[in-house]
């Protein structure tokens, strides 16, 4: 997996959809995401560290969750990405889309829920938005995060 510095290059050269599309197609394991992504123009942003509190997960074994799964796989997941944390592991930031004031994860619950558990309050984060009105709407929110 790339750095976060290696990311940020990317994204300094207009790159960063390039490293995305190449991740959620190999490491990522999340082709229908990056598939989907490419439907239509996106807006980004980031690599930035944001706060864990102000992303919601879609996936996760509560109830109303979009993709639910049990407790028992959620746990085991997320004690995996921790035990790869612990141990110096370097994990990909998350992916998410801004709408309505929400940020919510599409690609990375899991590792949220490990650096949640952890106790972290932020991470690295790609945000992206569907339209150029959206986008400074989503920068707005962002800077007012800060």
């Amino acid at each position: 997996m790339a750095t976060i510095e290696e990311i940020t290059e990317y994204a300094q050269h207009g790159q960063l959809e390039d490293w995305i599309d190449a991740f959620l197609r190999a490491e990522g394991n999340n082709v229908p995401l990056t598939d989907g992504l490419k439907k239509q123009k996106r807006y980004w942003i980031g690599p930035l560290q944001f706060p864990l509190k102000r992303l919601r997960r879609c996936c996760g074994p509560e109830e109303g969750m979009e993709y639910r799964e049990s407790l028992e796989d959620w746990n085991k997941k997320v004690d995996s990405l921790i035990g790869h944390i612990q141990s110096d592991g370097e994990l990909a930031p998350f992916i998410a889309q801004y709408s309505q004031d929400i940020f919510s994860i599409r690609d990375g619950n899991h590792r949220h829920g490990a650096y949640e558990k952890l106790g972290l309050e932020e991470y690295w984060t790609l945000i992206w938005c569907d339209s150029e009105e959206v986008f400074e709407e989503m920068k707005t929110a962002i800077n007012d995060e800060r």
